[in-house]
């Protein structure tokens, strides 16, 4: 484990919830009367786990440094993204 692999797993994270917008978007009904404020909704809800996912991988990992957790989180993160 190195601070490189930490870092990555933020970039990783990214990605997969980058996907999961998409993939929210891709089933979004376009027909909505207020189509701006619902796709504003959609972003903001993935958005805020993204948030709440990062700041988990942070506080468990603490930082990057506990390498045993780091190892799974890294894990987690390959396996969702594939």
């Amino acid at each position: 484990g190195s601070i490189l692999d930490h870092e990555q797993g933020h970039f990783d994270l990214c990605e997969l919830y980058t996907r999961r917008l998409r993939g929210r978007i891709e089933h979004f009904d376009f027909n909505s009367s207020n189509l701006r404020q619902s796709l504003m909704n959609v972003f903001t809800e993935v958005n805020t786990e993204y948030e709440a996912c990062q700041q988990a991988y942070e506080a468990e990992t603490t930082h990057g440094t506990n390498i045993q957790v780091q190892r799974r989180w890294t894990e987690k993160i390959s396996r969702e993204l594939n």
